[in-house]
């Protein structure tokens, strides 16, 4: 029984050894994992005040190109209006133009319309005349 005693007092320090010694080792780690987090912190700090200042440029240059966009919109605006106005413009002669020779050929046919009934009378006489001769000789 006593040797039984013996391992178990022997068993109880080595518990508290390992104990003690962990945490030991638990106060090494924390340390470690403060030390680490504020390099962090500070490097974070730095690229803040560094991301700063380059958003800043990025911004500043981001306004100019937009600018410039802006620019480019309305000169192409401009000269849209411009196509236009000049497209209304020949649109208009070449309908005046359309309409002249509308008229032309309209005049035209009205001619060619009467020629045709004059012809047609003629013709309808001819035939009539001829039929009255066929008539007589039957």
């Amino acid at each position: 029984m006593f040797g039984l005693k013996s391992k178990v007092e022997d068993l109880q320090l080595q518990l508290m050894l390992k104990k003690a010694e962990n945490l030991d080792q638990l106060k090494e780690h924390q340390r470690r994992l403060n030390n680490g987090l504020n390099e962090v912190k500070y490097e974070l700090n730095n690229n803040i005040e560094n991301g700063t200042k380059s958003i800043k440029k990025w911004a500043d240059a981001t306004e100019h190109k937009i600018d410039q966009y802006h620019s480019n919109f309305d000169l192409f605006k401009l000269q849209l209006n411009l196509a236009k106005m000049d497209g209304e413009e020949q649109f208009n002669e070449k309908r005046n133009e359309v309409v002249n020779k509308i008229s032309e050929y309209k005049k035209s046919l009205e001619n060619l319309e009467s020629q045709t009934d004059l012809g047609w009378g003629n013709f309808k006489k001819e035939i009539g005349s001829g039929w009255d001769d066929v008539k007589k000789a039957f």
